[in-house]
């Protein structure tokens, strides 16, 4: 991750530049997990790999276990799991998405969410907090969901970011929405906006290709079998 910009905002507060370059200029091999930050120290080595994140050992049991049928209630569910900080998470966005439109349902897993957030959306009784959950158990609420999404700011922070739970929402079969990540475009049934509270849309229209049978669940299948740490590693030392 790009250390540097998580310390501007409170995180890695052990970060420091010059020990940054140090391991940078020292190291045999240098990897980036992401075009971002392969760029961001192309001045000091020009031989910088960019090697995405991967897939975490899961169980075939987990695989497209997501939601693909309509509800009787007839309601949409996203969700997301992982930090709340909003130094990164674009709480403002997506309170202002479930405020317009009372048929998204958002399940939100983690912790972290600031004062501010549990006050703005006690009015909002289609956004949900759900606190921790440990990850093993994760699979759990994933029969309930049909989008996972990652609200992200766009800022330097996220641009370089790769994050590791878009491999699990895809491998429990969620088409994917995100934001500030500009490189995730590339990866299956995934979708990068600029603004969440115009996103209904978007939640509909993948939503409908969901339970209509429209989803490429091979293209997924093959993404995340590619995805797996032990090709990374073998990226890494080949």
């Amino acid at each position: 991750d790009d250390w540097e910009e998580f310390n501007k905002v409170g995180q890695a507060v052990w970060w420091k530049d010059e020990l940054e370059t140090r391991a940078l200029k020292e190291s045999d091999r240098c990897i980036a997990i992401s075009p971002t930050l392969k760029e961001k120290f192309s001045d000091l080595r020009h031989d910088v790999l960019c090697i995405p994140n991967g897939l975490r050992t899961v169980f075939r049991s987990e695989k497209f276990i997501s939601s693909r049928a309509k509800r009787v209630d007839g309601k949409i569910v996203i969700g997301y799991f992982g930090h709340l900080t909003d130094a990164w998470f674009d709480w403002e966005g997506l309170i202002a998405l479930a405020d317009s439109n009372t048929k998204i349902i958002i399940e939100i897993i983690g912790y972290g969410e600031p004062d501010w957030v549990r006050e703005k959306i006690s009015h909002l009784e289609n956004i949900r907090l759900i606190g921790f959950v440990p990850a093993e158990k994760l699979h759990q609420y994933m029969p309930e969901w049909h989008i996972g999404v990652i609200p992200f700011l766009n800022t330097a922070l996220t641009k370089a970011v790769d994050p590791i739970k878009i491999y699990e929402y895809l491998y429990y079969g969620l088409p994917v929405i995100a934001s500030g990540m500009e490189h995730l475009k590339s990866y299956p049934e995934t979708k990068v906006i600029s603004s969440w509270a115009n996103a209904s849309g978007i939640i509909e229209n993948i939503y409908t290709q969901i339970v209509s049978g429209e989803i490429d669940y091979s293209a997924i299948s093959d993404f995340c079998e590619h995805s797996r740490w032990r090709n990374r590693f073998e990226a890494m030392v080949g």
